[in-house]
């Protein structure tokens, strides 16, 4: 009996093992992977100005799962209106978003004022706010419908103009810091964009020539021929004077360009490709308000284009002028590359010969940007000129391989629209209190 007694005990053990095993069998079934948490976004509201109004949110939470629709509803204050949603070319005032990360959403908002009737007010949008600002042609309060207002987008130090937002009013390309808004029978809301600059780590190096200051006669002097050209009414000559300054020896080469504009969209195919060659496409607008800005980060220095006395000065030989027909020579074929001897294809820079300060191509292979508006000279002497305040046409200056002799001359002034650059080139200059 004792032994059947220890057997049932034997097999009550082994029952109760088996249990306690289909139990740990279970529950390490049911606490197996767990499913990943659904990730939660923040959505930000704030308003500019802080007190022109507040902006209500539906269904309002703290934190929004992937996918959620909220809708958002900008509420002016007493006085103000709604102007538009920053970086949202959606100019209601109730917007939808949908959720796929943290967001924020600003809302821009202006005080009203009393206008005259018929009139409409232009509101100018910098997205970011400290990127940069822009300036207005003519910059007044109100405007008439069919008014066309100029607008230039300035880039802060850091930043770059990106674009503008389309929209009804603008004419003409968005891809250039500047357009021309045409008022509409409404009020008008523009923005505009910027972006950080991102600076490769790199640098580069421009050969510079000192140039010392000095008085001259600027225009159709004699030594310029009977073919010097000025616009009806216009003084043929002006009297300038000019602080001490320097120039760069040689136009901006392929390689430089490349070498600043690397990874920016701006890196444009050559009609002849070539590391020494000179730069050929960029725009006015292209140069001062990409390639300066990152030339300079790059450097640390103030590079910009020359004034066209400066330039003109610097061509004649400065203070060390001969008095040439041409930047170096009255013999044209030792200076310059042209229609004649070119086979209207640029040429490597430097490989005709320099002017009396050791400039080269300053007649000749590509035409170059200067900083100014196209305007009349002056009947009175002028001391740094900078040309007109503003205009449509900025200068050109130099000649270029498919230039007819004619052309060539030293004073030759010629001009374009500054979003244009099929065909031109620059050469560079530094104040003489640049650093």
């Amino acid at each position: 009996m004792a032994g059947i007694a220890d057997f049932a005990k034997r097999v009550v053990c082994l029952a109760a093992l088996f249990a306690l095993a289909a139990v740990l069998f279970s529950c390490s079934e049911k606490s197996g992977p767990t499913a990943p948490a659904s990730r939660s976004y923040k959505l930000t509201l704030d308003c500019s100005p802080a007190n022109g109004g507040t902006v209500s949110r539906s269904p309002n939470k703290t934190a929004y799962a992937s996918g959620d629709t909220v809708t958002i509803v900008a509420i002016p204050a007493d006085g103000y209106r709604f102007l538009a949603w920053d970086g949202i070319s959606i100019p209601k005032d109730t917007l939808k978003i949908v959720m796929d990360g943290d967001k924020t959403i600003t809302a821009n908002f202006e005080q009203k004022i009393d206008l005259p009737p018929d009139t409409y007010t232009l509101t100018i949008i910098a997205s970011p706010a400290d990127g940069g600002f822009v300036s207005r042609d003519p910059d007044k309060t109100a405007y008439a419908t069919g008014d066309v207002v100029k607008l230039t987008a300035v880039a802060a130090p850091g930043y770059s103009f990106y674009m503008w937002d389309l929209c009804d009013e603008m004419l003409g390309s968005n891809g250039y810091t500047f357009v021309n808004i045409r008022i509409g029978n409404r009020n008008a809301v523009i923005q505009v964009n910027f972006i950080p600059m991102e600076i490769p780590p790199t640098t580069v190096t421009i050969d510079m020539v000192s140039v010392q200051g000095g008085t001259f006669t600027m225009g159709c002097t004699a030594d310029q021929g009977d073919g010097c050209y000025t616009s009806e009414g216009e003084p043929p000559t002006q009297i300038v004077t000019l602080n001490n300054y320097q120039i760069s020896k040689y136009v901006i080469t392929q390689k430089q360009w490349k070498t600043v504009m690397e990874g920016t969209g701006y890196d444009y195919s050559q009609a002849v490709v070539g590391d020494s060659f000179p730069q050929e496409g960029g725009s006015w607008d292209v140069v001062v308000n990409q390639f300066l800005p990152r030339l300079n980060a790059m450097t640390g220095k103030n590079y910009r284009l020359p004034t066209e006395a400066e330039w003109e000065y610097a061509a004649r030989g400065g203070a060390s002028s001969r008095g040439y027909k041409y930047s170096g020579s009255n013999t044209i074929d030792d200076v310059a590359w042209y229609a004649d001897n070119s086979n209207r294809s640029y040429h490597q820079v430097g490989t005709k010969a320099p002017n009396e300060l050791g400039i080269y191509d300053m007649s000749g292979n590509i035409s170059e940007w200067v900083s100014d508006w196209y305007g009349s000279y002056s009947s009175s002497p002028q001391i740094n000129p900078a040309g007109p305040s503003s205009g449509t046409y900025k200068v050109l200056r130099g000649g270029a391989v498919y230039y007819e002799s004619k052309y060539m001359y030293v004073a030759c002034r010629a001009m374009d629209e500054p979003q244009y650059g099929t065909g031109k080139g620059i050469r560079l200059a530094l104040s003489a209190d640049s650093k």
